[in-house]
Parts: C-alpha cells; structure tokens; sequence
C-alpha cells in the first residue's frame, strides 16, 4: 500500500483545486485528492474524515464549520 502524503503533500493540488475562484464544497476537495493521489478507500477515510476536516475546520476557519 502507498504511504499516505502528509498535509504539505496535499495542499498545493488542493490550492490549484481551488485556483478557479469558485465555490466547492468540502466533499468535492476531498474527491479531488482522494482522486489526485489515487488513494484506496482505507486510505481516504483515514486520511480524508480525519486530516483534511481537521484543516478545514481549524487551519481555515478558525471554527468547527463541519
């Protein structure tokens, strides 16, 4: 199994995902590096629930948001 990338792996294709100033939602930002990294459904809800929610609601926000 590939090891899954860490946060600074992640966050330049998840800033380019969100380069065309629209708005998406926090599902399609993970379907995109779920699909980025080709990884397996375990490695999405490990990485994916825990990881990327963790940044969006702290890193981001500021807040509890989901």
């Amino acid at each position: 199994m590939k090891e899954i990338p860490g946060f600074q792996k992640f966050m330049l294709p998840l800033l380019k995902f969100a380069s065309d100033k629209k708005e998406h939602s926090t599902n399609e930002a993970l379907e995109y590096i779920a699909d980025e990294f080709k990884l397996s459904d375990e490695q999405q809800n490990e990485l994916l629930l825990v990881e990327i929610k963790k940044y969006f609601q702290i890193e981001c926000f500021g807040q509890n948001l989901i």
